[in-house]
């Protein structure tokens, strides 16, 4: 109910905190619910969202077009192929590409490891949304890929 909340807000303030830009998204979380709301919520801010929530499918997705998307966000922890392991194919593949990972807490990964491995942004749930935003406003200032 807080999100709603916080989300009507934002609607009726019309507050952002990106240049509102339709740049693409690719969140994938295996958590539904989560990724409708996340996607509602990027869509204030001017994003464009795609949504999946097998990581499996994000991959292949990924695969069939590498540049159609231009931030990339991912749960750590997700049945089939993990976040870390999801966010090195995909580097593999687009070494420029931003992602930022999301986990709660996890052993087999903390900021170090996910750095070392060339993701940008490392990030502990429950995330604050307005945070998550700063944070893809500061990639693309840092990448210019916006």
């Amino acid at each position: 109910m807080r999100f709603l909340t916080l989300l009507s807000k934002l609607k009726s303030q019309r507050t952002y905190r990106v240049k509102k830009m339709k740049k693409n998204i690719f969140l994938i979380d295996d958590n539904i619910q989560l990724t409708k709301m996340m996607s509602e919520f990027f869509s204030l801010y001017g994003f464009s969202i795609d949504t999946e929530t097998d990581s499996r499918k994000a991959l292949q997705r990924f695969n069939e077009n590498p540049d159609k998307f231009d931030i990339i966000i991912t749960d750590q922890t997700m049945p089939g192929i993990s976040g870390f392991d999801l966010a090195k194919k995909i580097l593999d593949q687009r070494p420029d590409v931003p992602i930022f990972i999301c986990t709660g807490y996890n052993e087999d990964i903390d900021e170090k490891k996910a750095m070392s491995a060339g993701i940008r942004r490392f990030f502990y749930k429950p995330i604050d949304l307005t945070t998550l935003v700063d944070n893809i406003n500061a990639v693309c200032e840092e990448t210019k890929v916006f």
